[in-house]
């Protein structure tokens, strides 16, 4: 396969359970580069959520962020194309979830959200300490989201949500569907990932891949998530991760092993070096 362009899904997929990437995958993604492929991290984290593991991998120049809602280059430290939940549609979405006991993430230009109250009990909503840890630095603390939205005007690119309790997360989960304009999606056990219906992975990777003059059957994807479904269906050639669920296997061409077995060194190895 002559692949021009790798998108890889991170958490679950290219960083090891530990955040951390492995000498194995370090060693394909620096061999891709070399054959002049493109790496493009995509993933559901916001531009100033991309882990330093990733950022100083040399060569590494467009990303995909918040589930698709922006495309960056990160050279450049702009946004190539972004598809985002307009502000009043926001404000609907954040007025339902407030009902709910959890914690709400607000993701505008590359920046996420989070209330100072939230922040401060974040511990019953993220019981990895890995994500508490990325979560309490990576989060910017506002008084209000409500006020927020109506300082900056500005529209949405995503809401992160998670839920301390799963029935809780249920119930959000069939309310929202039944909101028009927005889609549902999420990469973890207790949360709910928003952004608008036309958003995903797999639309981002498109603009991306047109952006850059390289054909739908030279991309290839890899990913282990519900949000990564699309962009395997879309991909000329699309690997699951082995510790994907059945259901997101389904959606793609070919399996590899876990992340904690060097599953992207393996599918890169495989399926796009020469």
């Amino acid at each position: 396969m002559d692949i021009k362009l790798i998108a890889l899904d991170l958490d679950g997929t290219t960083l090891q359970n530990d955040h951390t990437i492995s000498p194995r995958v370090r060693k394909a993604l620096e061999s891709a580069m070399e054959q002049g492929i493109a790496i493009v991290p995509c993933t559901g984290r916001m531009k100033g959520g991309i882990p330093q593991p990733v950022r100083q991998i040399n060569g590494v120049r467009y990303c995909i962020c918040s589930n698709g809602a922006s495309v960056v280059d990160l050279e450049k430290d702009c946004f190539l194309y972004q598809n985002l939940i307009p502000l009043a549609l926001a404000k609907q979405v954040l007025q339902k979830i407030m009902h709910y006991s959890a914690s709400i993430d607000v993701y505008i230009d590359g920046v996420a959200y989070n209330t100072h109250a939230c922040l401060q009990n974040m511990a019953m909503f993220e019981k990895d300490p890995f994500r508490l840890e990325y979560v309490l630095r990576s989060r910017r603390a506002v008084d209000s989201l409500e006020e927020l939205l109506n300082q900056t005007q500005r529209d949405i690119e995503k809401f992160n949500i998670s839920f301390a309790d799963i029935g809780e997360r249920t119930r959000a989960w069939e309310e929202l569907s039944r909101l028009q304009g927005v889609s549902i999606t999420t990469s973890i056990d207790n949360g709910i990932e928003i952004n608008r219906d036309t958003t995903s992975k797999a639309d981002a990777l498109q603009h991306l891949c047109e952006y850059l003059h390289i054909p739908q059957a030279q991309a290839m994807a890899v990913g282990d998530g519900h949000n990564d479904r699309q962009m395997l269906a879309w991909a000329g050639c699309s690997v699951a991760m082995g510790n994907a669920s059945d259901e997101t296997k389904a959606f793609a061409k070919h399996v590899t092993t876990t992340n904690e077995q060097d599953g992207v060194a393996l599918a890169i190895e495989t399926y796009a070096l020469k």
